[in-house]
């Protein structure tokens, strides 16, 4: 009897001076019960010592990309990335111990899935309730109630490879959209499908909180640049 092959894993973290956060993020990876088959952090440019950190761990794989934004930071790591799943997380996210096992086991039994998205927890936060309903119901039910699809967050997402490789010369190259949607919006518009799951679950820090209002109007701009301003999305 033949067996089919184990899918594999790539993690891509985009990193810019990020030297307080990402001995956590890698920790928490190196902790993982079923490691990524790789690890690709993603340099853009760092001046303080993010790299420095990275390479102390061995299953840690540098690359550079010189054009800063977070976008094309993204896409060097995907490209770069060579198993049939591609995780994406930030340099302050923590993922579960079971994270990159539940994802695995996500697309083992969904075959028909191209992506997935998972739930996220601000860390050291008072109102880290508040701002949780509030990402979810802004975020990710409002894009799938009126728009129809699921958006993915690029702190706790995956991606078939196969599905990257669609859409990765169709992704809008912009800083001023949120690339995660833009990303989501690209996957509908090619039919394929998007998910969520609890059991992708990841912390984040609060760090987002003191730019609070810049990414809903960052959220309504994608939107905007989508449906409404369809010849200006590059």
């Amino acid at each position: 009897m033949k067996h089919k092959k184990a899918l594999t894993l790539s993690l891509v973290i985009p990193v810019f001076n990020e030297e307080h956060q990402i001995t956590s993020c890698l920790n928490a990876i190196k902790n993982q019960s079923v490691m990524p088959n790789e690890v690709i952090v993603v340099d853009n440019n760092s001046s303080d010592n993010t790299i420095k950190i990275a390479k102390k761990y061995n299953f840690v794989t540098v690359v550079h990309e010189p054009k800063q934004g977070i976008v094309y930071a993204r896409n060097r790591g995907f490209n770069k990335a060579k198993s049939d799943i591609i995780g994406r997380i930030d340099a302050d996210t923590i993922i579960d111990p079971e994270w990159t096992n539940n994802v695995i086991d996500f697309f083992v039994k969904n075959k028909k899935a191209s992506a997935i998205s998972g739930s996220t927890t601000i860390r050291e936060w008072r109102g880290k309730l508040l701002l949780y309903w509030g990402h979810r119901i802004i975020y990710y039910w409002i894009s799938w109630l009126f728009l129809g699809h699921r958006t993915l967050f690029g702190s706790s997402m995956a991606i078939k490879n196969s599905a990257w490789n669609l859409v990765n010369q169709q992704v809008c190259l912009r800083n001023d959209i949120h690339e995660d949607m833009d990303l989501s919006i690209h996957l509908k518009n090619n039919g394929l499908k998007i998910y969520f799951s609890n059991k992708l679950h990841a912390s984040i820090s609060p760090r987002r909180i003191m730019h609070m209002w810049h990414y809903p109007k960052m959220w309504v701009k994608t939107k905007l640049v989508h449906y409404f301003f369809k010849r200006d999305k590059k």
